[in-house]
């Protein structure tokens, strides 16, 4: 985001969804509807999300799809497996197999 006073464009998150935590969980589209709000700080609203994810007591593994500008397309957490197979290496195929399916649809 550019350098300026956020207050105003805070306040007009709040009103619109009314908690930060409202915010973070927020769909896109839904963000997209706050006056002011543009992509890149839908952006760091999502990072700061996942940032905060981070301190969970689990594990988690998140597969971000990137367009040609490297704008977030989507998000997704993977699951761990239970079949006695290393959760990296699991967590390792599931993006591989997410990536050809997501190149087999352009």
């Amino acid at each position: 985001m550019p350098r300026r006073d956020t207050k105003p464009l805070a306040k007009a998150i709040l009103a619109r969804l009314g908690s930060s935590a409202e915010a973070m969980n927020a769909p896109d589209e839904l963000l997209r509807e706050v006056p002011g709000l543009g992509e890149s700080a839908i952006i760091e609203i999502k990072l700061v999300r996942a940032a905060a994810l981070g301190f969970e007591n689990k594990e988690q593994f998140r597969i971000l799809f990137l367009d040609k500008r490297n704008q977030m397309i989507a998000d997704e957490v993977q699951h761990a497996r239970r079949d006695g197979e290393s959760t990296t290496i699991g967590f390792a195929h599931e993006a591989a197999r997410r990536v050809r399916l997501e190149l087999e649809l352009d």
